[in-house]
């Protein structure tokens, strides 16, 4: 290996795991904001999020993915629907804040929404959670 894709390897190595506890924490921030009511924090976080998520699926897409062995745990094309689908829940989030208040004073709405935000939520968490039992360590070999 050259020292170039060695030391690529390294970053990434650290980066990613780095990136994931990021997008975790840009998900709590966004429910949280929901669970306040602060729907103006909500939109800010969901921001965020989209924002990593663009750039760890370049990195991974471009980087990892190529690189994932015919025989990996899990195929290419399992990590690149769930990045599509994420992309296309962050959209649908970025559209459904969009069309509430600055501010939720009543607790059913706050509630509606944070239970409609599990559903990324568990997606996100089971796709990080392949990609460090999968696509991490089978691309390190």
């Amino acid at each position: 290996m050259h020292r170039r894709s060695l030391n690529m390897a390294r970053n990434l190595d650290d980066d990613l795991p780095a990136q994931h506890v990021a997008m975790l924490a840009a998900m709590q921030r966004m429910r949280l904001g929901l669970l306040a009511g602060d729907v103006t924090e909500a939109r800010a976080a969901r921001d965020v999020l989209q924002g990593l998520h663009a750039a760890h699926i370049a990195i991974e897409e471009t980087e990892l993915i190529p690189q994932l062995p015919a025989a990996a745990r899990w195929p290419a094309k399992v990590y690149l629907a769930e990045h599509a689908k994420l992309a296309a829940m962050l959209g649908e989030w970025r559209d459904t804040l969009a069309r509430q208040p600055a501010r939720l004073d009543q607790p059913e709405q706050r509630l509606a929404l944070l239970d409609a935000s599990l559903l990324m939520q568990h997606l996100l968490e089971h796709h990080l959670e392949r990609e460090e039992k999968g696509l991490l360590i089978e691309t390190r070999r």
